[in-house]
């Protein structure tokens, strides 16, 4: 893959459970972009708005019983005090 451009202050990576992508929060940006693990290309969409500084991310699959699951993605911003 090399080296992928993640955007600006770069300071946290997570791996989905698939290990199919990757995402990186970026702290001066206040967004958590989302790439393709073996290509390192960007995801449409991609980067999405976090709070302000976003300074750790994880990403979880859930399979709940009963019900959907997913992937889910969570961003603790340590500007605003909250997780997204």
């Amino acid at each position: 893959m090399g080296s992928v451009n993640v955007g600006n202050g770069p300071v946290a990576v997570a791996i989905d459970p698939s290990a199919k992508f990757f995402y990186v929060v970026n702290q001066t940006d206040n967004a958590v972009g989302e790439y393709d693990l073996a290509s390192g290309a960007q995801m449409v969409g991609s980067p999405y708005a976090t709070g302000s500084v976003p300074s750790a991310v994880v990403a979880v699959t859930t399979t709940p019983t009963g019900g959907a699951g997913g992937l889910f993605v969570y961003v603790a911003n340590g500007g605003s005090g909250s997780g997204a």
